[in-house]
């Protein structure tokens, strides 16, 4: 009477909502994967990348000088990753990411060159105009490792001038690794 009772070992039929220990995500083994195991786990692969920001009409750009753009202005960043104070995206997903920038000027026309960086330093030069033009815009592709490399945006001008607030940093996630 009492073997009557338990489920089989072999193909059990569980009844009610059967419970089991929730394995650490990223556990590989054979343990079995609850609901919440498989949720932590894909929830992260669901969720794209995306990010915009401009800038506010407060950064004036010193004529030759290498410089960094701020763009305080977040219209969205879905994965919070964009640290305003220092202008650094830093992507917290491994993988292949467009980035592309936009810097406008608000007065005199002159040459551009826009720049991405990784980790600080130059990555793709993004926009050259040795002619005479107020604006310049670009897009390259990167790679980012998902922890610890960051993304930023440069660009040297030929006068000195504050930049418009139409200029634009964006991120977006292309390819996961």
């Amino acid at each position: 009477a009492l073997a009557n009772t338990f489920a089989p070992l072999a193909s059990p039929n569980l009844s009610g909502i059967p419970i089991a220990p929730t394995a650490s995500t990223g556990n590989n083994t054979t343990q079995i994967a609850t609901t919440a195991f498989v949720v932590a786990t894909i929830a992260p692969l669901q969720k794209n990348v995306v990010f915009s920001a401009s800038a506010n009409n407060a950064q004036t750009i010193p004529a030759n000088v290498d410089t960094k753009i701020f763009f305080p202005n977040i219209d969205f960043d879905n994965t919070a990753v964009y640290n305003s104070p220092l202008g650094r995206f830093t992507p917290q997903v491994a993988g292949y990411y467009q980035v592309s920038a936009m810097i406008g000027m608000y007065s005199s026309a002159c040459t551009i060159y826009l720049t991405s960086l990784k980790n600080g330093a130059p990555w793709k030069l993004l926009y050259a105009n040795n002619q005479i033009g107020s604006s310049g815009s670009g897009t390259s592709l990167v790679h980012c490792n998902g922890t610890t490399d960051y993304l930023e945006i440069m660009a040297v001008i030929g006068i000195a001038q504050l930049i418009h607030s139409s200029s634009t940093f964006q991120v977006i996630l292309v390819a996961r690794d």
